[in-house]
């Protein structure tokens, strides 16, 4: 069992690792404006101060994921980050090289959450009441 759980903690370092190096390398570039990726999202609609705010959040949650307290929330409210970077993508008819990484952690977030052994969810809690007869 021990083994077990030392393969589960492999597992999850590794994804948690992948998460974190690809948001924040994803989120750099938006932050300090150097590369393309400022101008190819301003082809896609989206405004230099949105792409800083993304930035933002991309950096500090790739960093979050690292700190045991604040990793479950960071991979949750990173989720939609990772949904909505691969939609962008998607809908922009790009290559797979372009996305794979956008593809990658939208499969280990949940991936990471379930192999935590800190994260839990609960989708039924059985009501004990206990009951005298009268």
């Amino acid at each position: 069992m021990e083994k077990l759980m030392n393969i589960r903690l492999v597992l999850m370092w590794g994804a948690i690792l992948w998460i974190a190096y690809t948001f924040i390398y994803a989120g750099l570039p938006k932050i300090f404006d150097y590369g393309t990726m400022i101008e190819r999202m301003q082809v896609r609609g989206f405004g230099r101060e949105w792409s800083l705010f993304i930035g933002i959040c991309e950096v500090l949650g790739g960093i979050a994921i690292l700190i045991p307290p604040l990793r479950s929330t960071a991979l949750i409210l990173l989720f939609p980050l990772a949904i909505g970077a691969l939609t962008v993508h998607l809908a922009a008819g790009e290559p797979m090289l372009r996305y794979y990484k956008a593809l990658s952690i939208s499969v280990l977030i949940p991936i990471a959450l379930l192999l935590d052994p800190y994260f839990k969810i609960i989708l039924y809690k059985e009501n004990k009441i206990h009951r005298t007869k009268t």
